[in-house]
């Protein structure tokens, strides 16, 4: 993922928003749950939590990549 997504993820986390807001700003060529899941725990989320919100709110089905 480029340097500019990752800031721009860091800097949402430090302002609060919520988890399903960062997921929603990465770019659909990095939309990929093994990836996003690698992005965010890097910025300090549970897997738990990413796998939750990626199935839930975003409709990917975790169970073949988690």
């Amino acid at each position: 993922m480029p340097e500019n997504i990752r800031k721009q993820l860091k800097d949402f986390k430090e302002d609060g928003k919520p988890l399903k807001y960062l997921i929603n700003y990465i770019p659909d060529d990095y939309f990929d749950g093994q990836r996003i899941i690698a992005e965010l725990t890097e910025l300090g989320y549970d897997v738990e939590e990413i796998v939750k919100c990626l199935e839930h709110d975003f409709g990917l089905d975790m169970t073949r990549q988690y």
